[in-house]
């Protein structure tokens, strides 16, 4: 039992302290300290993707149309592919992957994040999830649901490094009704119904990327039950840039 609600697009962003902002543009002289007082700000533009049936010769391709260069995770899961390139040419590689097999881009968020700090997109549905069972005044057994997210979510814990590059800790989480149903006894009887089960999964990967390059992540579907849909890789591209604290507090204040 559950029910697909609106559609949505929605991207978790850590702010900063407007107040602390606002002291700062009250004295210009503080400003230095400021900055050295908080921790600095990295603006990531991200694009997250599907590409349908695609396979490691056509990916290899389009990078290869672009110059992208493989590189190795720090650390994390051996499942994703990662290379970097440069950030202008982020078009001209989605459009040399079209060409190859159907890509759907869902979502090009643009977000403001704190070094060291966790910041969030996701990409998907609300949807009402089996949460518990219990049986009725009339002793019928019945579903209790609770409203949960499934689809796309992406955490990315950005680090400014020493020699201009910027490290990410990724966490890919992914998630979707199944299509299955298991069965559950109600509280307080002994009669059974039927819950929808949903399936999710995620991947790990911390790397590093200097400054004005694009990150991108592939991370292809497994047949065996992990990622959920096997005819589907996940692009995410990311370009992190860090920022000057001064201008980017001005601008969240004139907004």
């Amino acid at each position: 039992m559950a029910l697909s609600r609106s559609l949505a697009t929605m991207a978790a962003v850590t702010f900063l302290s407007v107040t602390a902002a606002a002291r700062a543009q009250q004295d210009p002289s503080k400003d230095s300290e400021l900055a050295k007082a908080e921790p600095p700000l990295i603006r990531i533009q991200a694009v997250l993707a599907e590409a349908g049936d695609l396979e490691d010769e056509e990916l290899q391709a389009a990078c290869a149309k672009v110059k992208a260069e493989t590189i190795q995770a720090i650390r994390g899961d051996e499942r994703p592919g990662i290379y970097t390139l440069n950030s202008k040419d982020v078009t001209r590689f989605l459009a040399a992957l079209e060409k190859r097999c159907p890509v759907q881009v869902m979502s090009r968020p643009s977000i403001l994040c704190v070094d060291g700090q966790i910041a969030e997109i996701t990409v998907g549905q609300q949807i009402a999830q089996a949460a518990a069972t219990r049986s009725t005044a009339e002793g019928m057994a019945e579903v209790v649901a609770e409203d949960t997210i499934a689809g796309l979510m992406v955490s990315i814990v950005p680090t400014a490094q020493a020699n201009d590059e910027t490290k990410i800790e990724l966490i890919v989480k992914k998630s979707d009704l199944s299509g299955k149903v298991v069965p559950a006894v109600a509280t307080g009887s002994k009669k059974t119904v039927s819950a929808a089960v949903l399936e999710a999964s995620r991947a790990l990967t911390t790397l590093q990327t200097p400054s004005g390059k694009t990150v991108l992540v592939a991370i292809k579907g497994k047949p065996s039950g992990k990622w959920f849909d096997p005819t589907k890789t996940t692009l995410i591209l990311l370009t992190p840039k860090v920022v000057e604290r001064t201008a980017a507090t001005g601008e969240i204040l004139h907004h």
